[in-house]
């Protein structure tokens, strides 16, 4: 398929980037935190050899049951802003988003040009969108379609989840706050063991010749 394609073309392009380049990253995504849901990591069992063929993987789907949308960022300096967001994120949405959060998170890392790493839907591709990424400095390194596991955030994203989960709110205003409340719970040495990996999955990607990998 064509996006097993363009995975190996990503592999191929950064296979030599070190941790170092990674730690200059800041990893963008938004995620659905659901109410009366376990929304934390959902594990299955398999046989030896299953755990990456597709009729054993769990289907992920972030707007199922009610809950509260969240757009965040993560650097190798810990967790940057967590918004939530009330209905869907438009063009001018993510647009605001980037020119309001982004400069604090790049000013961490000391760079006036951050990569970013996002995925690919058209609201992160409008024109107004690309004109903000060009007036922030910001490089997009072209994440490829169905490809979590090249973004680290989503390892973030499920340590987050299951701490909300365990204090089990009761409301969509409990469930905002204890998403707050539990993001800046996450520490920096989490988010860096997740960055760190990112040339092991790299090269993972080359062993499963583009397919799915562990991460």
């Amino acid at each position: 398929e064509e996006y097993i394609k363009l995975r190996l073309a990503f592999a191929e392009k950064y296979k030599d980037k070190t941790s170092h380049f990674w730690m200059n990253v800041i990893f963008v995504d938004e995620s659905y935190l659901r109410l009366f849901h376990n929304d934390s990591r959902k594990r299955v069992r398999r046989h030896k050899g299953e755990a990456l063929q597709p009729d054993y993987l769990v289907p992920r789907f972030k707007h199922e049951g009610g809950g509260v949308m969240f757009w965040g960022c993560v650097s190798w300096y810990g967790v940057g802003p967590l918004v939530p967001i009330e209905g869907s994120v438009r063009g001018d949405t993510y647009k605001n988003l980037l020119s309001n959060y982004i400069p604090q998170v790049a000013q961490q890392l000391m760079t006036t040009s951050p990569y970013i790493i996002e995925d690919g839907p058209n609201v992160h591709k409008t024109k107004d969108v690309l004109d903000e990424k060009k007036r922030l400095n910001l490089i997009s390194l072209g994440l490829p379609p169905n490809s979590p596991d090249l973004n680290v955030i989503e390892g973030v994203w499920s340590i987050w989840k299951d701490k909300v989960a365990r204090r089990q709110p009761l409301s969509l205003a409990e469930l905002t706050e204890v998403g707050l409340e539990e993001w800046r719970n996450i520490t920096v040495e989490e988010i860096r063991t997740l960055i760190r990996s990112m040339p092991s999955r790299i090269e993972a990607i080359y062993t499963m010749k583009g397919g799915h990998t562990k991460y």
